[in-house]
């Protein structure tokens, strides 16, 4: 099977397309040094005879081929052999093994993959699993979350042209490790549209921080009853926990007011000319007919 190695990098090189057919579990682990770890990955594909796992270490985006379970043939990379161990059936179910949470580098994202052996066909993937092992002078702590609101100063862009939008900022810190996910809501709904969370948490020192923007509407952002909020779920290590933070809309500046007031009453002025003008033309309209229906009777007789 010497060969098989050859189209290995068909299966990653396009990168870690999840797939729903391909179950991986569980989603998230934060384990202490030396202890053990079993991950499961199952398929139900037919013709797929092969179940792959990898390594994608902190801060890289590149697989490693950790090893394979060919029916229940297993083989590691020489590489990892010291570190992992492989078990189960190609055909269903496969397990990955770390021997012993001693290395660093274990700290990574690890993806089961199934595909047929000697297929060209590209591997399907499950949605990986975040493994995390604690350093032992830190502690497991949850995150601080605040909303920022929009700046005042966030209304002209480069050309004097009033922006569409205000931009509210969610700022999750001091927590480890960075077991987290950003969500926002308006008026208690999730929002999606117009939310930009950075790609990872970063760390200073012994902690994490992320940051998360929410971009809402000029005037859904002056509406004082409207309620902004920022939610954290942070895992522990053996539960998922939320912290969250909120703002209300603003109230709109007073030069805004006074504007909204004159262009509410130079409309109210234009709707009530626009009434008057119309009737003008409709009395205009009856006094055409009833003159055009007089001359009419005039002619007949």
């Amino acid at each position: 099977m010497i060969w098989y190695h050859l189209f290995i990098p068909i299966i990653w090189i396009n990168g870690v397309a999840s797939s729903q057919v391909v179950q991986q579990a569980p989603a998230e682990l934060v384990k202490p040094v030396n202890d053990e770890v079993k991950l499961m990955c199952t398929h139900k594909i037919t013709h797929c005879n092969t179940i792959l796992w990898y390594q994608r270490s902190k801060g890289e985006t590149a697989l490693k081929l950790i090893g394979y379970m060919y029916y229940k043939h297993s083989n590691v990379e020489p590489s990892f052999r010291h570190q992992f161990s492989l078990s189960g059936d190609g055909e269903s179910t496969a397990y990955l093994h770390i021997l012993s949470l001693k290395h660093p580098e274990h700290s990574a994202d690890y993806f089961g993959a199934a595909r047929a052996l000697c297929s060209f066909a590209e591997a399907q993937f499950g949605a990986g699993t975040k493994l995390t092992v604690l350093e032992t002078n830190l502690t497991v702590t949850p995150p601080t979350v605040k909303v920022l609101g929009a700046s005042d100063k966030e209304c002209l862009d480069r050309n004097n042209k009033k922006l569409p939008n205000k931009t509210l900022v969610c700022v999750a810190s001091d927590f480890y490790p960075d077991h987290v996910n950003v969500f926002w809501q308006v008026d208690g709904e999730v929002v999606n549209n117009g939310v930009t969370t950075d790609r990872a948490a970063r760390r200073t020192g012994g902690t994490y921080h992320i940051t998360s923007r929410l971009r809402v509407p000029f005037k859904l952002w002056y509406s004082p009853h409207r309620n902004f909020t920022c939610t954290v779920s942070f895992f522990d290590g053996n539960n998922t926990v939320y912290r969250s933070s909120w703002i209300s809309g603003a109230e709109a500046p007073q030069i805004q007011r006074e504007r909204y007031l004159r262009i509410s009453c130079n409309a109210k002025l234009s709707y009530t000319v626009l009434i008057a003008k119309s009737c003008i033309y409709g009395v205009f309209v009856i006094l055409l007919v009833w003159k055009f229906q007089g001359s009419s009777e005039r002619q007949n007789k």
